[in-house]
Parts: structure tokens; sequence; C-alpha cells
């Protein structure tokens, strides 16, 4: 049989496995549409390679996980679909509370709703009963997300209200470049959590999973993802299979345990992978150690602009209207502010290097800066914008950057 045609045996088969498992807990649009996504990032991984990885793996099934202890995992979220009611038919991908308004989760969740469509389940590990159901204010996506490979595959969700159900001790803590090199080193046991399918049912009582990271060269193998993982992606898994992230949901936090022995150092976020059937077929994450920076930048533009976004909603006039332009380029700016805020913040050579990464992202919120600054005025201009503000930016980085690499 021709590569191409066990590829398409395999999309028909995982798609298929998808639907059956949608009747497990009801009708629901986003659920089955996130499913085919991941299926079609997997079919691509996949498909690049021939022999032993085009077997098809039995999805329907998943092993090695238990049911995780009342109160174990306090900043587990459910992300639920805000037009039905019940939060076991609602769900359809995961999350981590990481702030009393912010919750973090996977961009291929989330870039296909508005707000107003989403809601948010925390402070309860079950589906049947307990908790808060939120309701969306803004969802932002990493500019540099690419829905064909699941890269930068992480977003952030503002509430409308706060979170109270969760402490503030009890919150995931999204992991930093060097705590990944003490703490989430390839073999460190990490742990997944969700409400995924068990293979009979969705349950309504959260599950866990321990596996341990795999290194990115080990993932790129060829007998594993051939190259397809990035450094924007964490792999954890067994060599031989049997555990694995499909345990829980898409969206959901990996965690490592921190330095005080406390399992809520959130080093992953739960994105693709074939997982539980194959050997050296690992679960791919959202590398959260090179993410962090846009994670902090954006939590503290989208605190700082609220008042403009709050003029902008109760305007009524949609994105276009001169409100929404406002605290559209107040966002920007304040995200700007805030990368400026890292830099100058950075002080040893690790940290000076990760402030290339902020400048990529940076530029992204300038050409956003200029263009609203020019539908706003009216008037052309955006090039002398562009010039103006990249020149603001170097020299920002250069006065921030001095001595560092000493």
């Amino acid at each position: 049989m021709r590569p191409g045609t066990k590829l398409l045996g395999f999309l028909l088969a995982l798609m298929a496995g998808c639907a059956a498992s949608e009747g497990l807990a009801g009708s629901n649009w986003a659920r089955d549409h996130v499913r085919q996504r991941e299926a079609a990032v997997l079919g691509r991984a996949r498909g690049l390679a021939g022999g032993a990885r085009m077997q098809l793996p039995d999805i329907a099934f998943i092993v090695g996980g238990v049911q995780a202890q009342p109160g174990r995992w306090p900043f587990q979220a459910g992300l639920l679909l805000a037009s039905e009611s019940n939060n076991y038919r609602a769900l359809f991908c995961a999350g981590s509370v990481i702030d009393e308004e912010f919750v973090l989760t996977a961009a291929h969740c989330t870039d296909f709703l508005r707000a107003r469509e989403l809601h948010v389940l925390t402070g309860t590990q079950s589906l049947a009963d307990g908790g808060t159901r939120h309701e969306v204010s803004r969802i932002r996506i990493h500019p540099q997300f690419y829905g064909s490979t699941f890269d930068f595959d992480v977003a952030l969700i503002q509430l409308k209200t706060k979170i109270t159900d969760v402490k503030p001790r009890q919150m995931a803590h999204v992991i930093t470049p060097d705590q990944e090199s003490i703490f989430a080193r390839p073999g460190t046991t990490s742990f997944v959590t969700g409400w995924g399918d068990t293979g009979t049912s969705f349950p309504k009582t959260l599950r866990e999973v321990s596996v341990p990271i795999v290194s990115r060269d080990r993932c790129n193998s060829a007998r594993s993802y051939d190259g397809e993982v990035t450094s924007r992606m964490l792999c954890a898994g067994l060599r031989e299979g049997g555990k694995d992230s499909c345990q829980g949901d898409s969206g959901g936090p990996l965690v490592v345990m921190n330095k005080f022995g406390r399992l809520q150092m959130q080093a992953g976020i739960v994105s693709w992978g074939t997982g539980c059937a194959l050997p050296n077929l690992y679960g791919v994450y959202a590398r959260l150690a090179v993410l962090e920076k846009w994670v902090s930048a954006k939590m503290a533009a989208l605190r700082a602009s609220a008042a403009s976004a709050s003029a902008c909603e109760t305007s009524g006039d949609g994105a276009s209207s001169p409100a929404c332009r406002r605290a559209a380029k107040d966002e920007a700016e304040r995200e700007v502010a805030a990368y400026l805020d890292a830099i100058s913040r950075a002080v040893t050579p690790s940290q000076a290097r990760d402030a290339a990464a902020a400048q990529r992202a940076w530029s992204v919120s300038v050409s956003g800066i200029c263009a609203f600054e020019v539908a706003l005025s009216g008037q052309p201009g955006r090039e002398d914008c562009l010039a103006r503000e990249a020149r603001k930016r170097a020299d920002a980085l250069a006065g921030e950057l001095s001595g560092l690499s000493n």
C-alpha cells in the first residue's frame, strides 16, 4: 500500500474514533472541531515518514491513568461551551488557573471562538457538581501560532469575574527557562490531568497520569516524529508506550515538582501527539519555558488595558469602532512596555538571549500599534510609524542589554 493511502486510512480512522467518542458525552461541536484539527496535525507529522510509523494506533482506548484524589489539582480548569448549561456535555478542552483572572490553555482550543461563546469552569475536579462557571472577557492567541503544526500553541483567557475558589498559593506557576533546566530536564517525572476519553466514556471526575519528560532529540528521531517537534514544544511519555497525555484534555497542564516539593510548576500545555498506543510516539506539549515571556507580557497588557477594553465593550459598535480601535492600540502599547520591562530586569546572559524571542513578538505588536495609529488618525503614515517605533525599540534594547553578555 502506498504511504499516501496509509495516511488517508490513518486520518479516517482517527476522525471516526473522535466522532464515535463525541457520542459518549453528547453532541459538542467545539470538541469535534478540536479533535479533527488534532487529527490533521498528527497525520501531517506521521505522514512524513513510512515504515512502522504508519501503523494505525487504537485511538479509542486510553490506558495508564488513575482518578485524581480530591483537591490534588486545584488549578485545573475546564473550557465549556457557553450555550450548554451542563458542564459534562459542555466540556471540550482544559486549562490551568495561573492568576485570579487568567486561565492558560492551548491556542488550538480557542482560536476559533469568540469570548461570548466560551465559559471557564474553576474550583472543582468534578464535572457533575461544584465549581464556578466564569464568563470570558478576552481571548488572546500567541501571534506566531501556526494551525498546521500547532507551533506556539498557547493562549490566554481573561475572565470577567475574579477566581475566588482557587487561592493564589494553589494556582499553577508558569515555568521559566532557568527553572526548566533544573526541574524539567529529560527523565523528570511530570503529571498531566484532565477529563479525557477513557474509551467507554468521558469521566466526570478528574484523572491524572504520570509520564517522564523526553528529550527533543529522541522525540524528533526517525522512529518518532522525525523532526516535526520544534523548540517551542516539549515531549513526555514512555518509550514502550502505554501512558500519555491523551489521558487528559487538550489545553490542560503538564506539571512538575517545584523546589518546595509541590506539583504546581507548569512546564507544558497538552497540544498533540499519538501516545497511548505505540512505542516511541510521545505526547507533545507547548513548551512554556520559551513562551512564558509572552504569557507574562500579555497578562500585564490585558490587565493594564482593562479600562479601554471596557469602553470598547460598552460602546456596542463592534471591533471597528473608534473605542475598540483605541482599546486594541492601548493593549499593544502596554505589551511593548511589558517586554521592555522584562528586558530591563534581565541579569544573566541566558536571560539576555531570551530577549531575542521577546523582540520578535514585540515586532508583531509594533505592526499592530502602527495599524491602529493610522486607522485612528485616518491619515497615511504607517511606514513612518514603523520606522519611529523600530528606532525606539532598538535604542531601548541596546541600552538594556549593554553589559549583559560580559
